[in-house]
């Protein structure tokens, strides 16, 4: 007795079957490519802020303050390469200006008592939460010392405020910052704390690092 089978609906189940697996396989392909194209982002801003101080401090000490800093255009900061020139464009047909590979400006400026300015501050805008939390860890510590002296991380309106880590001694320099002040060292925990009860999915946080 002869058994016949279906070999049609066979062959159609098991394509469907490869179908669906290229599926499954295609779709957490693209997660993991979207996820690793988000970590190359944070750590390209990660150098950048580390080539902004390493350029503007090669650039000033001799002079032994900043005060040609804000002097100079954007422009001549990325012509020197005092700043990364990838970093100085146009955003959306507008003015140039610098902004960090995540799509935020970067402000520059020296800080100090007037034609004295001994300090210079960076900050980086239109952040993450999450990138806010990797650049609060990033190592300044040289031979023992760091040229950090102020760490702040806030949100734009609408947001819960800010909290800035600074040394003692530097306080009367950070008017600008925001939010309530902590002592050095900088400690992730508190910044989660200080933000729990904000929307951190949006990309509306903002930090600034003071240097000397």
């Amino acid at each position: 007795m002869l058994i016949k089978t279906n070999e049609k609906g066979s062959t159609m189940l098991e394509t469907l079957a490869v179908i669906c697996i290229i599926g499954v396989v295609g779709i957490s392909g693209i997660k993991l490519i979207g996820s690793m194209f988000s970590m190359f982002k944070q750590y390209s801003v990660e150098g950048e802020i580390k080539d902004i101080y390493k350029g503007i401090r090669n650039r000033f000490s001799a002079d032994g303050n900043y005060n040609e800093l804000t002097k100079m255009s954007l422009e001549d900061l990325a012509k020197e390469k005092v700043v990364p020139s990838q970093m100085y464009v146009s955003k959306m047909g507008g003015e140039m200006s610098l902004f960090h590979r995540l799509g935020g400006e970067v402000v520059i400026e020296a800080v100090g008592e007037e034609n004295k300015e001994e300090f210079f501050q960076v900050e980086f805008k239109g952040l993450t939460f999450r990138s806010c939390l990797s650049l609060a860890q990033l190592n300044w510590t040289d031979n023992g010392t760091s040229d950090v002296l102020a760490f702040s991380i806030y949100q734009d309106e609408g947001g819960n405020g800010g909290i800035t880590f600074v040394l003692p001694k530097i306080k009367r320099y950070i008017s600008g910052f925001e939010g309530e002040t902590e002592n050095f060292p900088i400690v992730a925990s508190k910044i989660t704390e200080k933000f729990k009860d904000s929307n951190t999915s949006k990309s509306n946080f903002n930090v600034i690092w003071l240097f000397q």
